[in-house]
């Protein structure tokens, strides 16, 4: 899905599964304005409709983004170690 200011660009995204929000992406300007928020709650919905009875993401610990889902209602159920290949 992807968010749009008429007129001017995309300004976000976000790609999910059923029950699971892989990835969202905001432009810097378009930061702090709800464009996030939307993108996310717009998934959410749409996989209620689907059929989802739960959504999880997972997020770095020192991405600002995290206050975002806390908003949102998704809660810490853990922390993994960090990847390495």
């Amino acid at each position: 899905m992807i968010a749009t200011v008429p007129g001017r660009c995309d300004v976000g995204f976000v790609t999910a599964a059923v029950g699971w929000i892989v990835q969202v992406g905001v432009v810097p300007a378009a930061r702090g304005a709800g464009v996030g928020a939307a993108l996310v709650r717009e998934a959410m919905t749409r996989m209620q409709t689907d059929g989802a009875t739960e959504v999880w993401l997972d997020v770095n610990v020192n991405n600002p983004a995290a206050r975002l889902y806390a908003r949102l209602g998704f809660r810490n159920e853990g922390r993994r170690a960090r990847y390495q290949p």
